[in-house]
C-alpha cells in the first residue's frame, strides 16, 4: 500500500514544480522474530559444532550467525564450561520469573499504600467534622 502526497518543490532548473511523492518503505525489510525451541537450538549447537563453522552452519540453517554464538555460549555455561557469574538457562529463567513476581508485588505495595491512605484521610476528615 503507498501513500501517496502532493508536494510543491522549490525551483530548481531540473525539478517539475509540483508533483506526487510515494514514501519508501525500507529498502531491506526486516524478517519477522522467529522463536526458536530449546530442542531446535541444542541441534544447531551439536551441528555447528560437528562441522565445525559457525557461519557455515548458521548459513545452512538460515540463522543469523550473532543468533548461533550466543546459543553455543549459552550452552557452554549450561554444561558447566564458564566463568563464576554467568547464569545458566535455569537460573536465567528463575530470575526471570521472581523478577516478575517482584514488580506485582511491587504493584500490589503501591496500591494498598494508596487506598491506606485515601481511608486514613476520609477517616481524619469525618473526625473534624464531628
Amino acid at each position: 500500500m503507498h501513500l501517496e502526497t502532493d508536494v510543491t518543490f522549490p525551483r530548481f532548473v531540473d525539478t517539475p514544480r509540483t508533483g506526487t511523492m510515494v514514501p519508501m518503505r525500507n529498502q531491506m525489510s526486516r524478517r519477522k522474530r522467529r522463536v526458536f525451541t530449546m530442542e531446535q537450538k541444542a541441534q544447531a549447537v551439536r551441528l555447528a559444532k560437528e562441522l565445525g563453522s559457525v557461519a557455515k552452519t548458521a548459513r545452512d540453517l538460515d540463522l543469523t550467525e550473532s543468533s548461533l554464538t550466543s546459543w553455543i555460549k549459552q550452552a557452554k555455561i549450561d554444561e558447566g564450561g564458564s566463568k563464576s557469574g554467568e547464569l545458566t538457562t535455569d537460573e536465567r529463567e528463575e530470575l526471570n520469573r521472581l523478577r516478575r513476581e517482584n514488580r506485582i508485588l511491587e504493584q500490589e505495595r503501591s496500591f494498598l499504600k494508596k487506598a491506606a491512605a485515601y481511608f486514613a484521610e476520609d477517616t481524619i476528615t469525618e473526625s473534624r467534622t464531628k
